[in-house]
């Protein structure tokens, strides 16, 4: 497997097996792969085992060293990183009522359906606001992986985003009512900073997620899917108890805050443990007899390298996102029951936070379980991509659904009972869920360890690119009703 450069051949030498070179120091064979005889031949997969941490050459070394998690601390605080950098943002878009209450037209009946301008096109602000910031601070972020240290990234991301919630709070209980266009712009200006701060707290925590073990990625893609579960029952819960636009848009951007606030103090105890210092700043918990000393410079992130080594799960990612986007919420939302005429809640009020959104978000979730318990091998690879592009197959199911059954022009409705879209809706979620999980795990885990945290921030890149192309292309699809 392994093969000596052409240019040096020492005599009589005899390479060593790989279980000879388990027993080496790894920064010792660092070392040697800079020494031009030593040097692999460039046809070396970066998927091979010297590449990769849970396999790598002092794999059996790393395990032994490795500090523990006490307690599952680390498990946790890396759980709240995941709900930390969306549960906030989907309180936000939950907020619908809300923001239409803020840019109503007070001088009509409360009763009164009018829409103004500003609430036609305010979701067209917000999509604007967030996405253009979002998308180019994951590649800053991407870019500073080495120049700025996730502590840092993250740390005063979290703070920042606290003092953002704690002003739109606020801002819930001024009246604005003659100074609407003033909140807009104050509104806006809070969501562009937000999602500067959520590229640097996803790329950054989703960076670090893949440094450590394989499981912790899990934890973080299932803390990111428990967020929209729970903005989502908190929008059922606010439904139910009849609550009026305002006092629940306070709720969820005070729950918002009071989750960051722990979320910071977690991550806060987490880097000053043995764990993460081991992990994101390599062996330095090692022996201090030890009379091999550390390396303490790399070769600069070869971004295209370390992009080839992992494409197919990055080009699943983007697939992923991109259709989940193109047709939710944007038309998902948009299910009208086939038992309206009832009068019931359950077929009217509550049936498109509980059809869409909660079928949605709890099958994504049971699909990243699912993920943990039954994956596809990485060397699999291509099948995770055939499944992650086969999904383009539920833009047109969720199309010919009852979705907006009266005002449709160029397409007609085939599935017209609830039952057959709430079935495409959890067969659309698991799968979601599922092909996410093993996309963004495997994505970081197959290049050189000390280049695995650049790896789950490039990950993090294609997932918000991904949430980018599905957004615009969410127009186009709404256009085919």
């Amino acid at each position: 497997m392994f093969k000596l450069c052409s240019r040096v051949t020492p005599p009589r030498f005899i390479w060593p097996s790989f279980a000879d070179l388990q027993h080496l120091d790894s920064s010792l064979l660092r070392r040697l792969y800079h020494i031009p005889c030593f040097r692999l031949k460039p046809s070396c997969s970066m998927s091979s085992p010297i590449f990769n941490r849970e396999k790598s050459l002092s794999g059996a070394e790393r395990a032994t060293k490795a500090p523990n998690d006490p307690y599952g601390f680390v498990t946790f605080t890396v759980f709240l990183l995941g709900i930390g950098s969306l549960l906030p943002w989907n309180f936000f878009i939950t907020a619908t009522d809300y923001w239409n209450y803020k840019f109503r037209n007070p001088d009509l009946p409360k009763n009164s359906t009018e829409t103004t301008a500003l609430q036609k096109s305010f979701s067209s602000y917000l999509a604007i606001a967030s996405k253009l910031p979002f998308i180019l601070f994951l590649v800053v972020n991407t870019m500073i992986v080495e120049k700025i240290r996730c502590a840092l990234r993250i740390g005063y991301c979290l703070a920042g985003c606290i003092i953002l919630f704690i002003v739109t709070a606020t801002l819930v209980k001024v009246n604005t009512d003659h100074y609407q266009k003033e909140f807009l712009a104050a509104t806006l200006i809070t969501v562009v900073l937000i999602n500067v701060a959520g590229g640097f707290l996803q790329g950054g925590g989703t960076g670090m997620a893949g440094t450590f073990p394989a499981k912790y990625m899990t934890v973080n893609v299932l803390g990111q899917a428990v967020g929209g579960v729970f903005a989502t029952l908190c929008q059922l819960a606010c439904l139910l108890h009849d609550t009026s636009p305002t006092d629940a848009a306070f709720l969820y951007f005070s729950i918002a805050t009071v989750v960051l606030v722990f979320t910071l103090m977690c991550f806060l105890l987490l880097v000053n443990m043995k764990f993460y210092d081991y992990y994101i700043n390599g062996d330095s918990v090692a022996s201090p007899s030890s009379s091999e000393p550390k390396v303490q410079s790399k070769p600069s992130t070869p971004l295209w390298t370390i992009f080839k080594s992992g494409w197919k799960f990055h080009v699943s990612t983007i697939s992923i996102f991109w259709v989940t986007l193109a047709v939710f919420p944007a038309v998902t939302a948009l299910i009208r029951s086939s038992n309206a005429d009832s009068g019931s809640a359950l077929t009217t009020t509550l049936f498109v936070p509980l059809a869409c959104f909660v079928t949605f978000n709890f099958t994504d979730l049971f699909g990243r379980l699912l993920a943990r318990f039954l994956p596809i091998s990485s060397t699999n690879a291509n099948w995770l991509l055939m499944m992650a592009v086969g999904r383009v197959v539920f833009v047109p199911l969720l199309i010919v659904c009852n979705v907006a059954p009266t005002s449709r022009v160029l397409t007609n409705v085939i599935f017209q009972h609830d039952w057959q879209y709430i079935i495409i809706m959890v067969l659309f979620g698991l799968s979601n869920g599922y092909i996410t999980t093993l996309a963004l795990t495997y994505a970081s885990k197959c290049c050189a360890e000390e280049y695995q945290e650049v790896a789950g921030s490039l990950a993090a890149l294609f997932l918000g690119l991904g949430l980018a192309l599905g957004s615009v292309t969410s127009y186009l699809t709404i256009q085919l009703l």
